[in-house]
């Protein structure tokens, strides 16, 4: 046994986002949404307490409920898991941290890396465009699906903006998570996700509220008129355009609605 003494120091470290916390037999560690990350202290270190550029998206598979619905909480797990495994390990690919889930639903955080971050030195080569990056974790978790011969499909709204990464909760229960209005209009984005689409097509919302992000329209129509049509990108968006809306208790946000698909020649 652990001297309580110790334990505390323990939780303490723990809720400070500077150590783990192992059960009682000091095998596992115990962690709680941001901090369940493989890399949560780099992710703590270079992002808590911080305000940050990110993009910010809520995940989730098309028709889960229809398809859960009867099944036994074992049956629900093995048809869930797949489809998150694959949001989870698209994420990390790309330099993601996820927030949360919550039954089929993948909270994602795709940071910008200043050059003072300390994730930066191993990572900056690798993040383009942050929009495009965006299209190519979802590209990549379709082939995911698709090379598993799962017939899931997606549904994500994604918002571009500012982020704070803090502790909320007490002693009693504590976890990192992220804050902003941007947060909201991810929400809100994912309820605009293609709505008329079919059932066999994957959905993305992805803008930013205008106030805080007044040149973002602009590069959606270059990713729409200029990247996506010269083969540039890796997903093809269905019919879509650019447009703006007033939305509650976030404001006027610009944003591209569309059905997806992958572009073939892409990996």
């Amino acid at each position: 046994m652990i001297a309580l003494s110790d334990k505390t120091d323990l939780w303490l470290k723990h809720i400070a986002g500077d150590a783990q916390l192992t059960n009682l037999h000091g095998t596992h560690p115990i962690y709680e949404a941001v901090e369940l990350n493989e890399k949560a202290t780099e992710i703590l270190s270079t992002f808590g307490n911080q305000t940050f550029s990110a993009i910010v998206g809520f995940v989730d598979m098309r028709g889960f409920s229809t398809a859960a619905a009867g099944k036994t909480p074992v049956e629900v797990k093995q048809l869930v898991e797949p489809f998150v495994s694959a949001v989870v390990d698209a994420a990390q690919k790309y330099d993601c941290f996820i927030d949360k889930t919550i039954g089929d639903e993948v909270m994602i955080v795709m940071p910008e890396f200043g050059q003072d971050a300390e994730l930066s030195d191993a990572r900056l080569s690798t993040r383009g465009l942050l929009v495009v990056d965006a299209t190519a974790l979802l590209h990549n978790v379709m082939r995911r699906l698709e090379a598993l011969g799962l017939p899931y499909r997606l549904s994500a709204g994604m918002a571009f903006g500012s982020l704070l990464l803090s502790r909320v909760g007490t002693t009693a229960y504590g976890e990192w998570t992220v804050y902003g209005n941007t947060v909201n209009a991810a929400k809100r984005l994912q309820s605009r996700a293609g709505k008329s689409a079919s059932d066999d097509a994957h959905l993305l919302a992805l803008g930013a509220i205008v106030q805080e992000q007044p040149k973002f329209g602009a590069h959606l129509r270059s990713l729409l008129h200029e990247i996506v049509p010269c083969g540039g990108g890796p997903i093809i968006f269905e019919n879509a355009d650019v447009q703006t809306e007033s939305m509650k208790g976030v404001g006027d946000v610009v944003f591209v609605a569309s059905a997806i698909r992958s572009r073939p020649e892409c990996p």
